[in-house]
């Protein structure tokens, strides 16, 4: 610990700028603990290094006042603070682990994640806190990712892509809003111009009841997407959601029509599970198949869809409800397999039915 204002590693005082970092040599096995007794109001605090640092309160402690946070190196910061500081958060390398919902301190600083830097939201639910995230993470393991045993269903509300951006984690975390739609509480967009957004980790990332930004190109590479009830894609259908071999896109209860083209590779998977009412999960987009893909629809679920498919590869039905097709297909050159359930071709008198 440093105090680059007096150029001391003595005493702290309120308004000076903290470094945290390696003097000596490091040891990974240990996690270094900063203990915070009382509410503290530095100018900055800078959190570099190899060695892991957990910040924790004892009695009223917290960081307070107009502070910003810095956050490089590559060891892990753990923030387990109920904060209210006012400053900015910048993760430019190693992993920032979250321990209180507050840790992050006030809405009014917002949080940016780029350059290689990691976001764990550790199940927790960071409210209204405005985020600007980029790049692929700490070893491509995800800009934003969850490292804890519990669902951050609420993990965000408010994020925009500065960049091309990787999704992570092994256990769920949402985007969503806590208001009656449509409100302006939560929002996913892109900023300064397009970019690519890839899912990863197996655990599923669920969208809820979020305006979808146009600009942003998606991929499901691992794992499972879910697009929620009123979530709102935004803007033309000139922006793709590709789904890879292994990875499932989950339409789940979808209120809007989905306007973007969809891209299923050998192996994809097309899940409905929520949906009672055929003017739900309406898919309006073109849809692309590139290998065989297979689509499953829950009992009583339905699933529309409504753009028209190209391609040579094939499409499974492994259905309880009626999966209908209503789109101009005569560009598909694939066969329809049924395996289990109704199918409805409508108008659709290109597509070959073969049962399975």
């Amino acid at each position: 610990m440093y105090n680059e204002t007096v150029a001391s590693t003595g005493v702290l005082w309120q308004a000076d700028t903290v470094r945290f970092g390696n003097v000596g040599p490091v040891d990974r096995t240990r996690t270094a603990m900063v203990t915070v007794a009382a509410p503290v109001a530095p100018e900055r605090i800078i959190v570099e290094g190899r060695s892991n640092i957990t910040f924790a309160a004892s009695g009223a402690g917290k960081i307070t006042g107009w502070a910003e946070l810095f956050k490089g190196g590559t060891n892990v910061l753990t923030i387990n603070l109920a904060n209210d500081f006012s400053g900015p958060v910048t993760v430019t390398g190693g992993t920032l682990r979250v321990g209180n919902a507050s840790a992050l301190g006030s809405i009014v600083g917002a949080t940016w994640v780029t350059n290689g830097g990691t976001l764990d939201v550790n199940g927790q639910n960071l409210g209204a806190e405005l985020f600007y995230l980029s790049g692929r993470g700490v070893a491509n393991t995800g800009v934003v990712a969850n490292s804890s045993a519990t669902d951050a269903t609420n993990a965000m509300q408010r994020v925009y892509l500065v960049g091309d951006a990787v999704f992570g984690g092994n256990r769920r975390w949402d985007i969503r809003s806590i208001g009656i739609w449509p409100t302006n509480d939560a929002f996913i967009a892109p900023l300064g111009g397009p970019v690519h957004l890839t899912f990863t980790g197996a655990a599923e990332k669920a969208w809820q009841n979020v305006p979808v930004g146009s600009g942003i190109d998606i991929t499901v590479g691992q794992g499972l997407f879910r697009t929620e009830f009123n979530t709102l894609w935004q803007g033309p259908a000139t922006n793709f959601v590709r789904v890879l071999r292994g990875a499932t896109l989950d339409i789940f209860g979808q209120t809007n029509p989905v306007d973007r083209i969809l891209i299923l590779e050998h192996g994809a998977r097309l899940l409905a599970q929520v949906g009672a009412f055929t003017n739900l999960n309406v898919w309006v987009g073109p849809i692309q198949l590139n290998g065989w893909a297979t689509n499953e629809t829950r009992a009583g679920r339905f699933l529309t869809l409504a753009g028209a498919i190209s391609g040579a590869g094939n499409l499974t039905i492994i259905a309880n409800a009626t999966t209908f097709f209503a789109g101009t297909n005569t560009a598909w050159t694939g066969n329809l397999y049924v395996r289990i359930g109704p199918v409805d071709v409508g108008g659709s008198a290109a597509i070959s039915v073969q049962a399975s």
